[in-house]
């Protein structure tokens, strides 16, 4: 299986990335499917996962943005986010420079191909702070 399955009824459809996998080879545990990651990013599997190698493969025709039903409406969620790695207000976008995690969002955002971006950490035990971008 290329990517996992995707009901054809779907009327909301998630992606949902990890953002512990940044700074990892394409090839480690944490990547689902990394040999089919590295075609669609256009990388070497033995790569370093960066927001370049994540929106490429969300954005892509081949992907997440290809296999998106009809009107269906695609969101992120950028899961496993660190309360440092998320800024308030104007300045989360503006200060994607450095900082992986906003730079993924940005692109996302930026792509105008996705609806909101997401980013949290989904059963921290802390009930940590959601942002979301758009």
């Amino acid at each position: 299986r290329r990517f996992p399955p995707l009901p054809s009824l779907t009327s909301v459809y998630l992606v949902v990335v990890g953002a512990d996998c940044m700074g990892a080879e394409v090839n480690s545990p944490g990547v689902y499917n990394p040999d089919e990651v590295a075609r669609v990013a256009g990388v070497a599997v033995d790569c370093v996962v960066d927001a370049g190698v994540i929106a490429a493969t969300i954005l892509s025709s081949e992907s997440y943005l290809g296999r998106r039903p009809g009107d269906s409406r695609m969101s992120v969620l950028i899961n496993k986010v660190k309360p440092d790695d998320v800024l308030p207000g104007e300045e989360a976008l503006a200060s994607a420079e450095g900082n992986p995690v906003m730079s993924l969002a940005n692109r996302l955002v930026s792509s105008g191909a996705v609806g909101p971006v997401v980013l949290g950490s989904v059963g921290e035990a802390d009930g940590g702070d959601f942002a979301v971008l758009r």
